[in-house]
């Protein structure tokens, strides 16, 4: 789904944005779209001239904070080095871009356990079994894994216990971070990254 955010008429990235900080703050349960429109500035009425349902605007919300949480990642990922030096960078990008945008990574963390976003991760992860080369939210990790499978630099395990190994702790110790359990400055990114690398090398 291309989003062409450079085409969105203004009120409608205020009422995407104002979801994000909406559901972040009170949940997907409790977060309504009176309390979004509220937030955007706008009428109730104009969330559905920009989106076809409340689940529409959730996913496009979460594809958009995709694009923020792992755009860095993306656009420093060169296929021409080695599996563990893209790793290396993807993690230590991850973890340095989510430092700065703390509700955006509640809303993803929140919204991948949703049923629209379980939903979305089967059906992508099918997708990427069936094609390296996809590209889910979390491109280009399942690119360096799966290359890296291939190679046998990585553990031979599947495609979703690897992502597992990789992201979750990095979620985790994010959310620690976020609540003022430990403070991440560069060189800890750095040794997060190989921490997990370590995890899942061969």
């Amino acid at each position: 789904m291309e989003l062409h955010i450079d085409q969105w008429p203004k009120k409608k990235l205020e009422i995407v944005e104002a979801t994000i900080t909406t559901l972040a703050k009170e949940g997907f349960d409790r977060g309504t779209t009176a309390k979004i429109a509220k937030l955007a500035g706008v009428g109730e009425g104009t969330i559905y001239r920009h989106f076809k349902n409340k689940d529409d605007l959730i996913t496009t919300a979460a594809l958009y904070t995709a694009r923020l949480l792992f755009g860095p990642a993306q656009q420093n990922f060169d296929p021409e080095v080695s599996v563990h030096e893209q790793f290396i960078q993807f993690c230590r990008d991850f973890l340095s871009t989510v430092l700065g945008l703390p509700i955006q990574h509640t809303y993803m963390e929140q919204y991948l356990n949703t049923p629209i976003g379980i939903a979305y991760r089967k059906k992508k992860h099918e997708a990427v079994l069936a094609n390296p080369n996809s590209k889910p939210i979390f491109y280009p990790m399942n690119r360096i894994l799966m290359k890296g499978k291939e190679q046998d630099s990585v553990k031979g395990l599947p495609l979703q216990m690897l992502v597992a190994l990789t992201m979750g702790p990095m979620m985790f110790i994010l959310k620690h971070s976020g609540q003022g359990f430990m403070e991440l400055d560069d060189e800890l990114i750095t040794r997060v990254a190989k921490s997990c690398w370590d995890a899942i090398r061969s």
